[in-house]
């Protein structure tokens, strides 16, 4: 569980209440010693409406060539008598709220600049008094978004020193009988909207009511990574206990534990309001109705934010992230970072590369903490040397390799599996091959203090250890452990690296290796704070993230490649060839289709991995729910796209990803594509795409369809057919008609005639079903333009 950290709370007060925070210092100190820390005030009163309203009147009745321009307009800013906020100390705790007569969504020219002005001069005043953060209602209209936001844009531009945060209900109410339609998504679809008109602007939030009923946890799992500024909760979502206090359902006690949580680094405030305006019909020596909530303690202390503390102190009790993130919070926490990094592009990292850097003492450090990962190579260490030792028969010693051990931690796991299973260290020959010449000194101290002296540390390159004297000196290797995996698997070019120490003249035909496989797996994912962050250096990159703040859009990650170790038949002659030349053979690529579980934004992709180390032992940084034993070391990839594709109810997405092997580096090329399919009725029909009958029937199936040949699919048995299959039935028809193409028509021609073989297996009364792309990025890293691994 991650180290507390302090929640504000903040109160919405009532007039009187409000009143007194700024006359009576008394008063203010008061509440915040009883834990309030920030108040949501009114900018102006209802004599500033009025007197908008009575000039607006005014304007509009003057006669003039200027009667209808907007250029006249010059709403009044507010005086003394229009404001209720004064300069002193409550203003460093203070939150302007905006009024909510001003119509930032109005379609009418005229509203729209006056509503502006009024929006304006509120805030202008407010932030000459020093208050920063101010708080807007949602638009009226959900049709005049575009019209809102635009406002808000403008006024971020002029006024760069302000934050504004929206205030929205976190979902429609699931008990609304007047809703005709319910869409769990539709607040965040607005924010969203907002947002994207506002390109992700840095100093606007959000700011979420607390539901009325339960809301299902795709809901609040999306909102988790928007930028919740205030999460308010009214008096009335309290029910009275059996001792009449106040207290809120269960459901709106785990969201603001998850709240606190997730957002540890920045949490949201939470603000009360509607508290201070709950009346007390009893005395301490009556009993109170059920139906009534003791407003006050015996001490004169709000009972609402005395249990909304319990509810804070209590939230590090339960456990609701995933072990890795909340693994990374806590890191964060215990390394002091600064909030101005966290919201900085420096909390996406860059992989790391083993084969050309040396990693530095902390690096280490963060690693060696992932216990999970080592009780599970342990695990894999125990079983390989059981098997090694039942089908050992040579007189000779076990030769075991550790490759990059860097400071040491597997060498560790092994000796201790040693010792459980009472084996002597004797009884093998134990070699490491680190290339990094900073760890040589400790690893020399803890092969004397740990290890017996017994393992024989070599400070070299793998990929030279085959022409190294150490070499014709020692027997094959007959174990190899490493550790060489990357948040996406192969990113740390483990594959390389084996290779390199993989031969037949190296490794015994038996050899074991631990990692036994690599599977890389990708998924879409939603993550506006990283794509923000991405948007503001390169999206030709591979990032690694500080914190997995990203929603996966699938049930589970799609798995694109595989590598397997094991020995090749190559000679010592050829190995340093293979390896700079034909490294081409760990090239991979895929293209993968499939339907989002969730709708939303896609804003990249995610790379994870899982590797059976051996046997049955399996490490993996792929999503696990909460309370699950995982890995921590390893954080998810992304992969960005440059502009985010909108995903919707029976979408589709395909996902294209290639892995590049050259001479000299490696690196990683990906698009994404999402398209949906609309039925066409087929040629058997009397009716065409517009529903009216075609002008000249067409008995012949295999004539060339009207509709674009690459949009044209069939329903049927050929329903799972997709493009890589027509083309490659294309392909074949070629190769068996020996035909060839040698114009754009007669292409056009040949794919159509596949197409149309293909849908003539269906039934007469089949439908065509056209396929259609709705959003499309470009291959990224095209070329290793953004980024490469280097192999030399």
């Amino acid at each position: 569980m991650s180290p507390r950290l302090k929640v504000q709370i903040g109160l919405k007060p009532q007039h009187q209440t409000a009143y007194r925070l700024q006359t009576e210092e008394a008063f203010l100190n008061e509440n915040l010693v009883n834990g309030y820390s920030v108040f949501l005030l009114p900018i102006t009163n209802q004599l500033y409406k009025e007197l908008c309203k009575s000039y607006f009147q005014s304007w509009s009745k003057s006669p003039g060539e200027h009667e209808h321009s907007v250029d006249s307009l010059h709403v009044p800013n507010p005086e003394l008598k229009h404001t209720d906020i004064s300069t002193g100390k409550h203003v460093q705790h203070t939150v302007g709220l905006i009024s909510s007569w001003i119509e930032l969504d109005s379609d009418d020219i005229v509203i729209s600049e006056f509503s502006f002005q009024a929006f304006y001069n509120e805030v202008s005043f407010a932030n000459y008094l020093g208050i920063k953060t101010f708080m807007l209602s949602p638009p009226k209209n959900i049709n005049n978004v575009q019209i809102f936001s635009s406002n808000i844009a403008k006024l971020l531009d002029l006024l760069p020193s302000i934050h504004i945060t929206i205030s929205l209900p976190m979902s429609q109410d699931l008990q609304d009988k007047n809703l005709s339609y319910f869409d769990s998504y539709s607040t965040w679809g607005m924010w969203n909207s907002i947002r994207l008109i506002c390109n992700y602007h840095p100093s606007l939030s959000v700011s979420l009511g607390a539901p009325k009923s339960n809301i299902p946890s795709a809901i609040l799992d999306r909102w988790l990574l928007e930028p919740i500024k205030f999460y308010l909760i009214s008096a009335s979502k309290f029910i009275p206990n059996a001792k009449c206090y106040p207290v809120l359902h269960k459901f709106n006690q785990l969201i603001i534990w998850k709240l606190i949580q997730y957002k540890a680094l920045d949490p949201p405030v939470l603000m009360l309001h509607g508290v201070d305006r709950v009346k007390t019909t009893h005395s301490k020596h009556q009993n109170p109705s059920p139906n009534t909530m003791k407003e006050v303690d015996d001490n004169s202390k709000s009972t609402f934010l005395s249990y909304i503390q319990y509810i804070v102190n209590s939230s590090y009790k339960s456990d609701l992230l995933p072990r890795l993130h909340d693994f990374t919070i806590a890191a964060l926490q215990k390394s002091g970072i600064s909030k101005s990094t966290l919201f900085s592009p420096y909390i996406l990292q860059s992989p790391i590369e083993p084969i050309v850097d040396n990693l530095e003492n902390e690096t280490y450090k963060v690693f060696e903490q992932d216990s999970f990962k080592y009780e599970q190579y342990e695990r894999a260490i125990m079983k390989a040397l059981v098997d090694l030792h039942s089908s050992w028969t040579s007189n000779s010693k076990p030769h075991i390799l550790f490759l990059g051990p860097g400071r040491g931690p597997l060498i560790d796991r092994f000796f201790s599996a040693l010792d459980l299973l009472s084996v002597s260290s004797k009884d093998f020959i134990i070699t490491a091959i680190e290339r990094n010449p900073n760890v040589m000194i400790l690893l020399n101290q803890k092969n004397v203090k740990y290890w017996n002296s017994e393992v024989r540390i070599v400070n070299a390159d793998s990929r030279g250890y085959a022409h190294l004297d150490y070499k014709a000196r020692n027997p094959k290797f007959n174990m190899v452990i490493s550790e060489l995996i990357g948040s996406f698997g192969c990113n740390e070019l483990m594959p390389e690296c084996i290779d390199s120490i993989s031969t037949a003249d190296l490794c015994d035909k038996n050899c074991i290796f631990i990692p036994q496989d690599l599977h890389c797996y990708v998924s879409p994912v939603f993550c506006p704070k990283l794509w923000k962050f991405a948007s503001l250096t390169s999206a030709d990159k591979l990032y690694v993230p500080m914190l997995p703040e990203m929603e996966i859009l699938l049930d589970f990650p799609k798995e694109v490649w595989k590598f397997e170790s094991k020995v090749r038949q190559t000679t010592l002659e050829n190995t340093a060839t293979i390896f700079h030349s034909f490294n081409r053979h760990n090239s991979r690529q895929c293209r993968v289709s499939m339907e989002p579980t969730r709708k939303g934004l896609t804003h990249g992709l995610a790379g994870f991995f899982s590797s059976t180390l051996y046997d049955d032992v399996i490490v993996s940084n792929l999503p696990k729910p909460p309370g699950v034993d995982d890995a921590v070391s390893w954080l998810p990839a992304f992969f960005p796209i440059e502009n985010p594709l909108n995903l919707y109810d029976g979408q589709e997405i395909s996902l294209f990803i290639r892995r590049v092997c050259s001479l000299d580096s490696v690196w990683y090329e990906w698009s994404v594509e999402c398209f949906l399919y609309m039925l066409a009725p087929s040629s058997n029909n009397n009716t065409n795409l517009t529903g009216t009958p075609p002008a000249t029937p067409s008995p012949d199936r295999n004539q060339t369809s009207k509709l674009p040949p690459s949009l044209l699919m069939t329903r049927g048995d050929s329903e799972k057919a997709n493009d890589e299959t027509l083309l490659k039935q294309s392909v074949e028809m070629d190769r068996n008609q020996n035909q060839s193409i040698h114009t754009y028509d007669d292409a056009s021609l040949y794919v159509t005639k596949s197409f149309n073989e293909n849908a003539s297996s269906a039934s007469s009364q089949a439908d065509y079903k056209v396929r259609v792309c709705t959003g499309l990025s470009r291959v990224h890293n095209l070329n290793g333009t953004g980024f490469k691994f280097r192999l030399v």
